[in-house]
């Protein structure tokens, strides 16, 4: 049961029985989600601590626990809740009645500008700089984009090759993300971002939508000789 010095804003009657209301609720969490976008933008994944996070939303760090339970689930929060907000999703959910070069185009322009949202654009360059070290933003990454993504393409969209779509697609966002905001390579990294959707969008439409050009592989027959070599 939380006393009364874990809340981060004023109890009321029912808080006093060990149970928040759901206004209150709803206040805090949205506390600790926006204290942690800015630790996690300011010190990455791996120093910015619940005790941090808490001191920052100014509540007992037991109430971060109890609303997110871990700090993985805090940072996955912060990171899908950030698109979720932007639907992006249902950009690409419009090319089954729009143009899917213009649809692409689309959602490049918006995955920039919310990249480089104030408040946002330091905890999303935290998840891009863990990726390559941290297996827990790995795999927080990885179900951002299978949820996002291949669910849309799978389920809404119903395109054939749904994990290698979204595999290109995820591939080609996060190299862009990479090479503009840690390498920060110019021109790109200071290419205004309609230029940028412009140049990535066809790109993106390929991968999506377009008939994938590859040969498929037996991997039955690649088993057997691997089995034989060894």
């Amino acid at each position: 049961m939380m006393s009364n010095n874990d809340r981060c804003d004023p109890v009321d009657k029912e808080s006093r029985r060990g149970r928040p209301s759901e206004a209150s609720s709803q206040d805090t969490e949205g506390q600790i989600l926006q204290a942690a976008r800015v630790e996690f933008g300011h010190r990455g994944y791996d120093d910015a601590t619940i005790r941090i996070i808490a001191q920052r939303a100014g509540c007992d760090p037991k109430l971060v626990h109890y609303y997110f339970g871990s700090k993985d689930m805090l940072f996955s929060k912060v990171i899908v809740d950030i698109y979720k907000q932007q639907n992006l999703g249902g950009i690409l959910e419009k090319a089954k009645q729009g143009e899917p070069l213009e649809i692409a185009t689309t959602f490049a322009e918006e995955y920039l500008r919310t990249a480089e949202m104030p408040g946002i654009h330091e905890a999303y360059v935290a998840l891009i700089r863990g990726i390559g070290s941290n297996e827990h933003i790995r795999t927080i990454f990885l179900k951002f984009l299978h949820e996002q993504i291949m669910a849309l393409t799978s389920t809404t969209l119903k395109l054939d090759h749904a994990t290698l779509r979204t595999t290109l697609f995820g591939s080609q966002l996060l190299g862009l993300a990479n090479t503009r905001y840690v390498l920060k390579l110019e021109p790109l990294a200071s290419m205004p971002i309609p230029q940028v959707a412009q140049l990535i969008g066809p790109t993106l439409k390929h991968y999506l939508f377009d008939e994938l050009a590859f040969e498929e592989v037996d991997h039955t027959e690649i088993d057997q000789t691997d089995a034989a070599d060894r």
